[in-house]
């Protein structure tokens, strides 16, 4: 999903990627959404995440790494996406908002991309 273009835009994008997911399980595993984090705002995304999410869609969000995005960076870590991207700046008050499962795969995650695994 580009959160530059409009959420009816983006509507399509995600009964495309549900039809994919039923016809090649094995083949179209998630969604991403990303693009410019100046343009849009993630959370007004979040009901299409879910939607895809309901259809057994993994779920990626690139975070915005900008100081008046704080607010975003909270709502995208309350949904849970089971991916994160461009997280490197996390703040301490962001990492309240996870539970120990959450932070223990956020940590294990980081690892792993790490060592290029």
């Amino acid at each position: 999903l580009d959160r530059a273009g409009t959420v009816d835009a983006n509507k399509d994008i995600i009964q495309l990627a549900t039809v994919w997911k039923a016809k090649r399980p094995h083949l179209f595993v998630g969604i991403d959404l990303a693009g410019n984090p100046i343009k849009g705002d993630a959370r007004d995304f979040m009901p299409l995440l879910e939607r895809a999410r309901g259809h057994g869609l993994k779920i990626t969000t690139h975070i915005a790494e900008l100081p008046d995005k704080d607010d975003e960076t909270d709502a995208i870590l309350k949904f849970k996406p089971d991916r994160l991207g461009h997280a490197l700046w996390l703040r301490a008050i962001d990492m309240a908002f996870c539970d120990e499962n959450t932070k223990t795969r956020l940590r294990d995650k980081i690892h792993k991309s790490l060592l290029g695994k």
